[in-house]
C-alpha cells in the first residue's frame, strides 16, 4: 500500500513482484517460487476535497476513473451492512470460545439480520403506501438499528405462536409500528468520516436473541 501511495499518479500500473521471502512472510499458502501481475493504482477525489487511491485489477479499458468512482460509491450499500452486522446485531460478540458456540452465534446473527431485511422491507413498503401523497423534502426509508431492537423484543412471540393466523397479525403489528421509525435519505451529503478507535468489546456483555 506505502508503495501505491507512493508510485501512484491519476492512474497507474504498477508491477508487484512477489519473491519468495515475500510469500512466506505474508504467508500465502499454496504459492511457491515468485510471483508477478500487475495491479492498477488509481487516485479519485472525493466531493469532500479529499483523496483516495483505489487499488483494483481493472484495466483502463474496462472502467475508466469516473467509472472506478461510481464502482467506489455502490459499496456503501456492503459498508452499511457490514455496520449493522457487527455494531447493531453484535455479530464479533461470541459467547462462547468453542468452534461450535462460535458458529452458532454466527448464523443466528445472520438470521437475524435476514429476518430484519424482510421486516424493513415490509415496513418501508407500509410507509411508502401512507405517505404516497405526502409532500417530503426528503426521501425517507426505515430505520435499521430499531429493526433489531424491535426483533429481540417481539421476534419469540411471533415465532412461539401456534396459531398461524395470530402470528400473522403479530406480524402485521409489529410491521405497522416499525413503519413509524424512519430516516431521511439526504442524497449528496457531505461529511467527514470520523476516526475511531474503540476497543473490542467483551463476551460478558453479549446481547442474547
Amino acid at each position: 500500500m506505502k508503495f501505491c501511495m507512493s508510485n501512484c499518479n491519476d492512474d497507474k500500473i504498477i508491477r508487484v513482484n512477489m519473491v519468495k521471502h515475500r510469500i512466506n512472510q505474508n504467508k500465502i499458502k499454496d504459492v511457491e517460487g515468485p510471483v508477478n501481475f500487475n495491479l492498477r493504482c488509481a487516485r479519485i477525489k472525493l466531493e469532500t476535497e479529499d483523496e483516495e487511491i483505489l487499488i483494483t485489477n481493472l484495466d483502463p479499458a474496462e472502467a475508466d476513473l469516473k467509472e472506478l468512482k461510481e464502482i467506489y460509491n455502490m459499496h456503501w450499500g456492503i459498508e452499511t451492512k457490514y455496520n449493522l452486522l457487527k455494531n447493531g446485531i453484535k455479530l464479533e460478540k461470541f459467547t462462547g470460545d468453542t468452534d461450535r458456540a462460535v458458529q452458532q452465534d454466527f448464523y443466528a446473527s445472520i438470521y437475524i439480520s435476514n429476518l430484519a431485511s424482510i421486516m424493513i422491507a415490509d415496513a418501508q413498503e407500509e410507509y411508502d403506501k401512507l405517505h404516497q401523497n405526502s409532500q417530503k423534502k426528503h426521501e425517507y426509508k426505515i430505520n435499521q438499528r430499531m429493526a433489531i431492537a424491535y426483533l429481540k423484543e417481539d421476534l419469540l412471540h411471533v415465532l412461539l405462536q401456534d396459531d398461524l393466523q395470530k402470528a400473522m397479525k403479530l406480524y402485521e403489528k409489529f410491521v405497522k409500528k416499525l413503519s413509524k421509525h424512519v430516516v431521511a435519505i439526504r442524497r449528496d451529503r457531505k461529511f467527514e468520516r470520523p476516526t475511531r478507535h474503540n476497543p473490542k468489546y467483551g463476551r460478558t456483555n453479549k446481547k442474547l436473541f
